[in-house]
């Protein structure tokens, strides 16, 4: 969210309130709105297309297309709420381990 000048950090408040009942909500500077709008409006599409290709790569393994799109729709469903850069429980495939890969 952002306030124009004449609100107030009581409306600030009321309107965390109602919008984080619904969903998380961040404070930002306005001249930061076209890029939030495009990654949270774009993003899904980009995670749709993620889930997509690790069926895929499930499918080429062997897997039906229905159990491949399953189990890469639920492991994207949950590691969703994990923050990225969370590696108290490293894993093989845990954003630390990915960085290393990348370099």
């Amino acid at each position: 969210m952002s306030l124009g000048g004449s609100a107030t950090e009581e409306d600030a408040d009321i309107i965390a309130k109602l919008f984080g009942s619904v969903g998380k909500i961040w404070r930002g500077d306005e001249k930061l709105f076209d890029a939030v709008t495009g990654l949270s409006g774009s993003g899904p599409a980009y995670i749709f297309l993620a889930i997509e290709a690790l069926a895929d790569g499930g499918v080429a393994a062997g897997l039906p297309r229905e159990l491949a799109l399953g189990l890469a729709s639920q492991t994207a469903s949950n590691h969703s709420c994990q923050n990225v850069g969370d590696t108290d429980v490293p894993t093989p495939t845990s954003p630390i381990h990915i960085q290393r890969l990348k370099s």
